[in-house]
């Protein structure tokens, strides 16, 4: 029996095979198969690097819609997700999760959470929970942008946990005294006055209108310009015909 080589060089050229992966998918599940068109919707759809730009909430809820597109028979939703997240992430996002402890994660809800953890910290949390309760309408904003705005940074902190008068009441101490008395002129008895998804749905009526009304001037300035250039164009060759007229008589 040939003696073990026990080198230094032995020892670092030894091949130990490929990392376990973290991810342990639910017994009767293992025999899901995964096609190259399932792959692509994910890829294709939306990734994830760890960017300080992008949003894990996004992120996650993206994923899961498109894998709820993944329905297969005899198959969980745990399964489908667990298999298919790898796909979604890149870079930095993608070697933190090649370097979570192997066969540590059984259940979607434990990936999710340690994704969280990993890229919405608490201290991220606590950011973004105070850039909602200070929320204020900037400069030339209109109350539809503002009201974007406002709900971008709540969907970038879905754990928040303010009550829903709470989020709006905040959104309405936050805008312009014009914008406020618009709304309580909206309002039958004053906007406070009203039951959240009342005034909430008041604020996405007035938006709209707003939006409506601003999209239909444009198109009448367009259309209006557009007719000063017909005219325009059509004197243009009047004269041209004349000149062409007088031309000729001399």
């Amino acid at each position: 029996m040939a003696e073990e080589d026990r080198s230094i060089r032995a020892r670092l050229n030894r091949r130990t095979g490929a990392r376990a992966s973290c991810v342990v998918i639910p017994v009767g599940d293992a025999t899901m198969e995964i096609t190259p068109s399932f792959i692509n919707m994910i890829t294709n759809g939306y990734t994830f690097s760890g960017a300080s730009n992008e949003d894990p909430h996004e992120h996650l809820c993206r994923f899961v819609s498109i894998c709820d597109t993944m329905k297969s028979p005899n198959v969980s939703d745990d399964a489908i997700n667990l298999r298919m997240f790898s796909f979604s992430l890149l870079g930095n996002a993608s070697h933190w999760f090649q370097n979570i402890t192997p066969r540590s994660i059984t259940t979607w809800a434990q990936l999710e959470k340690a994704f969280l953890d990993k890229y919405f910290p608490p201290a991220l949390a606590m950011k973004r929970q105070e850039e909602i309760v200070t929320f204020k309408q900037v400069e030339d904003e209109s109350l539809t942008e503002a009201w974007k705005r406002y709900k971008g940074i709540l969907m970038r902190c879905p754990s928040h946990g303010l009550e829903d008068w709470n989020v709006i009441i905040i959104l309405f101490n936050g805008i312009k005294r014009e914008f406020r008395d618009a709304l309580n002129n909206a309002s039958r008895n004053g906007f406070t006055r009203m039951e959240a998804p009342a005034a909430y749905d008041l604020i996405e009526k007035n938006c709209s209108e707003a939006t409506e009304w601003v999209s239909e001037t444009s198109i009448r300035r367009r259309g209006g310009l557009h007719e000063i250039d017909r005219v325009a164009s059509l004197e243009a060759k009047i004269d041209a015909k004349l000149d062409s007229k007088f031309d000729a008589f001399e």
